[in-house]
């Protein structure tokens, strides 16, 4: 991944995006956030970003069905990674997550170091 790589952060808990948020422009990110799903989709029809960081369980709309929603969409053409974190650790909400078009999972609480290495794993341009 490119210094400078634009990361959308979507997840409802304010100290999360915070936590997340601090962690990415420390290592070279810009950080856009988004406290909900709408406010995501909103955030996609102005800017594209690099990698979406969709945490699962939101007010508006469950993060699996916005993840699908991105993919059938015009707002992510399957170019943008995007990674669940959450803290439902179940095979089968990985799984679905996976099959819908997820490119990873994360789970919360997660340890930051392993955040940046995942990242840094993905191509994005």
């Amino acid at each position: 991944m490119k210094m400078h790589s634009t990361i959308l952060i979507v997840d409802d808990d304010e100290m999360t995006r915070e936590i997340i948020g601090n962690v990415l422009t420390h290592s070279g990110y810009k950080v856009c956030k988004a406290e909900n799903g709408m406010k995501a989709i909103d955030q996609l029809s102005h800017e594209k970003p690099d990698l979406i960081l969709l945490d699962i369980l939101l007010p508006d709309i469950n993060g699996l069905e916005l993840l699908n929603l991105m993919r059938l969409q015009y707002f992510t053409d399957g170019n943008i990674p995007i990674i669940l974190i959450s803290q439902l650790d179940k095979p089968e909400v990985t799984s679905t997550a996976m099959r819908l078009g997820a490119n990873d999972m994360i789970t919360k609480p997660f340890d930051p170091a392993i955040l940046i290495a995942k990242l840094s794993k993905l191509d994005i341009n």
